[in-house]
């Protein structure tokens, strides 16, 4: 893994760590994406390991679900209709996929986004029953 975050109260701090952090990629060799390398008010929430964080006024951390892997999965359910139409997927190798997406979801306590992937399931694959 190499992506990283340095959480201070201190801008002036965070600033003195980067000008480390640059002097010791160009002792090591190693190319900063400066692009990604930014400093930001923790308020603005950031992602890491595929979810969101923001911090809240009252100092409470929320995460929430990345908005790509809903997108994604969107994507792979309408994908599997086909494959399965041609006889190249199974339904239950959908229902596996679908059910282990549900249980990663329900981590971030997305319900309605839970509900409805389920739905679209449904939609897609009336006939069937998702074991989650």
């Amino acid at each position: 893994m190499d992506d990283g975050y340095l959480i201070s109260e201190s801008k002036e701090y965070l600033q003195e760590c980067l000008a480390k952090i640059r002097t010791l990629c160009d002792e090591l060799g190693i190319t900063l994406n400066e692009k990604k390398t930014q400093i930001v008010k923790i308020s603005h929430g950031f992602t890491y390991l595929k979810a969101r964080f923001f911090l809240l006024p009252s100092g409470k951390i929320v995460k929430k679900i990345y908005k790509r892997s809903v997108t994604k999965m969107r994507q792979k359910l309408k994908k599997f209709k086909g494959l399965q139409a041609a006889g190249k997927l199974k339904t239950e190798d959908i229902d596996i996929s679908v059910t282990c997406w549900v249980a990663y979801a329900r981590k971030f306590n997305a319900w309605h986004t839970t509900e409805n992937m389920i739905q679209l399931f449904y939609r897609l694959f009336p006939k069937e029953v998702l074991h989650v």
